[in-house]
């Protein structure tokens, strides 16, 4: 008899001592591969028990020639209720069979009964679970290639190739391609709800993508504090009118606006004409650290130098003195630093520089926004959230690349906005459990792909009989 384990890469337990010794084996190595490479996550993708399996093709062959080769498994599937109606005044109608393919070469062989309802005159199928509607691969097969396409920064052909060679799993990158389009489609809904209380800071920035077909680009929502990635939308351009419709369907898809304490974002001109207009009520602070950024491009651009060598005397004094605007106690104290910068340049006869009055006169300008996490405490004072899933997403273009359309690209980000998701939701869950308790949405599974659906349930009415339409 050979025995199927639950949990683990041990496939076979045969009384010959030297079988067990050999598979072992080999069965390490893989799972070598396996932990340097996926982490000890992979190892606990769910795997059901099985048992009875026929040895009778091993007679007389040694076991390594069916290593790896395929072990068909039998299973009736049956269903005594109609799906439709409910009714249990089912008829036989016909069977149907498929093979579904698992890790390690080990297919199924399932039968799969199909009814006829006498009630309301329909025929169905017994539902199989373990695999998509008409699928021939098995959920374990899908949810490790979905994953991998999510967390490698390499092409769909590289999972391809590490599923073949090392799990024997007999993808293709199309495989894997239509499944992360079906599952990024099927995370529709979800990918929203895996997020925790907004804690009232909105983070906004723009992400763009090089592809086939042209610039993509990607305007993207989070919460500033816990960084828990909002929503996302595709946009025409970098235009106002672009972000302005954008934000303005954000807002109308999440009932943000009462809870809203202040927009962050950086100093990009278009945010900075439209987030007054769009959110009145609300502050809107700029971004500290991309500002320091663009302090420190506009001096060394002013002094002629490149980044790679020392300014100045002169402007270090300035760039020091502007620095202190960020960590001033009070909106008056930050004033005091902007006045001292003036008087900085003129006593190093930096008047004449434009770059350096230039410089100062957008500190004047853009102060309040700069500064508005003196009077707020609370508030992060940057849009890093957002930032950091931009520099996860990013590596992932040579993923991207295998899609051509917005569509496609939609679909992938419903993966990515759901695995970064569920992280953060699962970790805010442990740290507040209280809270949690309150929430209308609570974690039910281990790791964010066991939520991926294939087959959502359709509002289906069934036809009317013919002595029902006659009536």
């Amino acid at each position: 008899m050979i025995q199927y384990f639950n949990r683990s890469f041990s496939i076979f337990k045969i009384n010959d001592g030297k079988e067990v010794i050999k598979i072992a084996e080999s069965v390490s190595q893989i799972q070598i591969g396996l932990d340097s490479f996926l982490g000890a996550k992979f190892q606990r993708i769910p795997i059901r028990d099985f048992t009875d399996i026929n040895i009778s093709c091993f007679e007389g062959k040694r076991l390594e020639d069916y290593y790896f080769t395929r072990f068909p498994i039998k299973k009736s599937i049956v269903n005594p209720r109609c799906p439709l109606c409910g009714s249990r005044r089912i008829a036989p109608f016909e069977s149907q069979y498929r093979t579904v393919r698992r890790f390690l070469g080990i297919v199924e062989d399932v039968e799969i009964a199909r009814h006829l309802c006498k009630k309301c005159h329909e025929p169905f199928s017994a539902a199989y679970e373990d695999a998509p509607p008409q699928g021939h691969f098995h959920y374990e097969v899908i949810w490790a290639a979905v994953d991998l396409a999510t967390r490698l920064t390499e092409s769909l052909r590289h999972a391809e190739t590490f599923l073949n060679d090392h799990l024997k799993a007999g993808v293709s990158h199309t495989d894997i391609h239509y499944w992360v389009q079906k599952s990024g489609a099927s995370l529709e809904e979800l990918r929203t709800k895996l997020v925790p209380p907004f804690s009232g800071y909105l983070g906004i920035d723009e992400f763009h993508l090089t592809l086939q077909g042209g610039k993509i680009y990607v305007l993207g929502y989070s919460d500033a504090k816990t960084h828990a990635f909002l929503d996302f939308d595709i946009v025409e351009g970098k235009d106002t009118q672009s972000y302005s419709e954008s934000i303005t369907h954000f807002l109308a898809q999440h009932p943000l606006q009462d809870q809203i304490k202040a927009v962050i974002t950086d100093d990009f001109p278009t945010f900075t004409s439209i987030i007054p207009n769009l959110f009145p009520n609300c502050p809107h602070q700029l971004c500290i650290f991309h500002g320091k950024g663009n302090i420190n491009k506009r001096i060394y651009a002013a002094a002629q130098v490149s980044f790679k060598k020392a300014l100045p005397p002169a402007y270090q004094d300035l760039k020091a003195v502007i620095n202190e605007l960020f960590e001033a106690a009070t909106p008056t104290h930050a004033k005091y630093w902007l006045y001292a910068a003036r008087s900085v340049q003129i006593r190093h006869g930096l008047e004449n520089n434009k770059g350096i009055t230039k410089l100062l006169q957008k500190l004047e300008t853009d102060l309040e926004q700069l500064t508005h996490f003196i009077e707020d405490p609370d508030c992060p004072g940057t849009n890093n959230g957002i930032e950091q899933i931009w520099s996860l997403i990013r590596p992932r273009k040579e993923i991207m690349k295998s899609f051509n359309s917005k569509k496609s690209i939609k679909n992938y980000f419903n993966l990515l906005q759901t695995a970064i998701n569920f992280k953060i939701y699962k970790n805010w869950c442990l740290t507040h459990p209280i809270e949690a308790e309150t929430l209308p949405f609570k974690i039910t599974v281990d790791y964010w792909f066991q939520y991926i659906n294939f087959s959502p349930k359709k509002n289906h009415q069934p036809e009317k009989s013919k002595s029902q339409k006659k009536h």
